[in-house]
């Protein structure tokens, strides 16, 4: 069981200077190369941090080495990412090497497209055929919005290798009056045609401060017509912080909620994360199974994240993997362009870092030798960016007020901005709100916790950002 840190954010638009760069120790070479976390994903707004305005970076290629531990051999592979003018990534190539080779081989291939905000609107997934030599599509997926920019329906196809649709997806969400999702329904088949087949629905409860408290989860296969239930309580420290989901599972026999699995969450004093542990239900008693702690530098950066399996028979913790992260303090993420990554998966896990990543590895132990072996590096590019806003609103443009506010904000501002989006994110880059805004008109915040937060308003050709502080 890996576990992975997810990065992301949201950057705002800007004008770019095509200089490559790439990072080593030495100060005569201009060129400067950097490492990152494991996943990137959606754009958003990220910590708050105070650096130097040494200008923005620009993620333009990654290459991961792999290293096999018995015979030493190496593989190797890499992505290129394109960009669009406002910064969303629009293309990715991934290709292979193998050992020694010299030439790089092609892999795979995605290409999106997006509507007049971050959000996606189609994401195609082409795999090379190395036969034929060109690109054939594996994967598409596609998303509608409602009119405050939540995504209601995904679509999903998939060909085998000849081009023959495999499958095909229907997701239908709903949301409550905050944007945060209730209800998701999932659907298939396999001809595209007008007869679906129902998959599962998930059903999502939430706390006055719009924390998950409770999800649901029921599935059926299509095949043997069996119906499975899963059942997910979260439970937080003064309603923000989570400590603690226990997962269940309905027990057919005797139609009642079975505990399965359960995962705490503990903190030190300042409220960083420094332990999740898994444990699994058996014989009418909590047992340990997987434990993950996390380790800061004075920086309150991540520098460590180790993973531990504990043995049922010896009830002893065993290492697994590990993962070390360098960090350049120069950098916050909000100085960072990242591409999107259509899987969002690991949006939960931990982001409470501060500062750029410069170099990331992973190790696995090895019980034969006792001790860690490394198993893969991974090495990002980047060019640098100067520090100039491109279509940025001016501040007189718009006022959002009052500032501090403890109940509700208020959009100031000429009806161009009517029906535009308010998009409110908390200081690790989570959406925590997405408003449709009516000029003049009360936008409730009652339920979020006190601090800072980020927000950015959009129009068709026009971004404004700035900070509010939510104090009680």
């Amino acid at each position: 069981m890996k576990k992975y840190i997810l990065v992301s954010i949201f950057f705002f638009i800007y004008s770019l200077v095509f200089s490559q760069v790439k990072y080593n120790d030495s100060k005569d070479d201009n060129i400067r190369s950097y490492i990152k976390p494991s996943y990137l994903s959606h754009y958003r707004l990220a910590s708050i941090s105070e650096t130097k305005n040494l200008g923005f970076m620009k993620l333009d290629s990654m290459i991961t080495t792999s290293f096999e531990t018995f015979n030493n051999s190496v593989f190797k592979s890499k992505i290129i990412y394109k960009y669009n003018s406002e910064g969303n990534m629009t293309l990715k190539l991934t290709y292979n090497k193998f050992k020694n080779k010299e030439k790089w081989l092609k892999k795979r291939k995605v290409e999106i497209t997006y509507n007049n905000t971050p959000d996606y609107t189609s994401y195609l997934l082409y795999k090379w055929d190395t036969l034929i030599h060109q690109w054939n599509l594996s994967q598409k997926y596609t998303t509608t919005y409602d009119s405050i920019n939540n995504k209601t329906i995904d679509e999903s196809w998939g060909w085998d290798i000849n081009l023959n649709i495999v499958y095909y997806a229907l997701t239908e969400t709903d949301y409550n009056s905050f944007g945060m999702p209730i209800t998701i329904k999932q659907f298939s088949n396999s001809d595209s045609s007008n007869s679906w087949n129902y998959i599962s629905t998930k059903n999502l409860t939430y706390n006055s401060q719009m924390k998950l408290i409770q999800e649901t989860n029921e599935s059926i296969n299509v095949q043997s017509s069996k119906l499975t239930k899963y059942q997910t309580t979260y439970n937080y420290i003064s309603d923000t912080i989570l400590h603690s989901n226990t997962t269940y599972s309905w027990d057919t026999l005797n139609l009642q909620w079975a505990k399965e699995s359960k995962l705490i969450h503990s903190y030190d004093y300042y409220g960083k994360l420094i332990k999740i542990t898994d444990y699994y239900y058996n014989s009418n008693e909590w047992k340990n199974f997987w434990m993950n702690t996390f380790t800061y530098d004075i920086n309150n950066n991540l520098s460590f994240e180790t993973v531990y399996w504990c043995d049922n028979i010896t009830n002893l913790w065993t290492p697994q993997y590990k993962y070390e992260r360098f960090y350049d303090n120069n950098y916050a993420f909000s100085d960072l362009i990242l591409p999107t990554d259509y899987s969002n998966s690991d949006q939960d896990k931990i982001n409470y870092f501060q500062h750029l990543v410069t170099k990331h590895r992973h190790y696995e132990y090895s019980t034969y030798l006792n001790k860690w072996e490394k198993n893969d590096e991974h090495i990002y590019y980047y060019s640098t960016q100067n520090n100039e806003k491109k279509d940025v609103i001016e501040q007189g443009e718009i006022r959002v007020y009052p500032n501090p506010t403890s109940n509700y904000i208020m959009i100031e501002a000429d009806n161009t901005y009517n029906n535009s989006i308010l998009y409110l994110y908390d200081i690790r880059g989570n959406v925590v709100l997405k408003h449709q805004l009516d000029i003049n008109k009360k936008i409730p915040v009652y339920f979020l916790s006190q601090g800072i937060y980020l927000f950015s308003v959009q129009t068709s050709n026009k971004t404004f950002t700035g900070k509010i502080t939510i104090a009680r």
